[in-house]
């Protein structure tokens, strides 16, 4: 019997920039001011997302109550995921929304663009035309803000002490010749605890996110070439030449 064809993979036009990645993190980054100031990129789109809380789902314990931190942490990694989807427009490639987005959703305050920064996020589907690519940015937003990762930045904090988690995703589309710059941040404050709930801890908790959209301008074949990662910094490829 003759062996299955093989389909050969989809050429890779999206490269996934997080921060906690220092060493490539940080040339993209100052790729991207070096293209803006040269104006051969411009900001395109601007959108926000800000929430005075973060509660639980079932709504059996008092708001800002939790048994654990491993309860609030996981359910603080799914609301900043939802808030993510629906500040850059891929709620829809998603299931219904959970009990626990509903329950957060009234805390969302989402701020209008400001003009000539009013083109939506994902225009032309160009972050995420399906589902499979609307899961490949949720995958790289769970590295930056997991659930574990958040329990763990909460295992020394005190009380009336904010701490604060942020993160930031760069991706590069050249394909579409677009760059997305997502910037977010956790605060959390443990409140001192009263004396009639001893076992539970109470967090306030402020998610925020800013996520800018950058095209080129004007717009050509190929988005300006990426620093290669040399000792001198100056030598410089297509950034499709790149295998991350």
């Amino acid at each position: 019997m003759a062996a299955p064809i093989q389909m050969a993979p989809d050429p890779v036009t999206k490269h996934y920039f997080v921060k906690t990645d220092e060493g490539m993190f940080l040339l993209i980054h100052q790729w991207i001011k070096r293209q803006r100031k040269k104006r051969r990129l411009q900001i395109t789109g601007y959108r926000t997302i800000q929430a005075d809380y973060i509660r639980e789902a079932d709504g059996a314990m008092a708001p800002l109550t939790w048994k654990r931190v491993y309860d609030f942490s996981r359910t603080a990694a799914t609301v900043m995921r939802f808030h993510m989807l629906t500040v850059t427009g891929l709620l829809d490639h998603f299931e219904p929304k959970s009990e626990i987005s509903e329950r957060n959703e009234a805390a969302m305050q989402r701020n209008m663009p400001a003009p000539g920064y009013a083109r939506p996020i994902n225009s032309g589907n160009h972050l995420a035309a399906d589902e499979y690519e609307a899961m490949c940015v949720s995958a790289h937003f769970d590295m930056m803000f997991s659930y574990f990762r958040i329990k763990h930045r909460l295992r020394d904090i005190q009380d009336n002490l904010p701490v604060s988690l942020t993160d930031e995703l760069i991706i590069v589309d050249t394909n579409h010749n677009v760059v997305w710059d997502m910037i977010v941040t956790l605060t959390v404050t443990q409140l001192r605890h009263s004396a009639r709930t001893p076992k539970f801890v109470e967090f306030s908790a402020e998610p925020n996110l800013v996520v800018y959209r950058l095209d080129l301008k004007p717009p050509t074949r190929q988005l300006p070439a990426l620093p290669f990662p040399d000792p001198d910094g100056d030598e410089e490829i297509p950034i499709g030449d790149l295998h991350l």
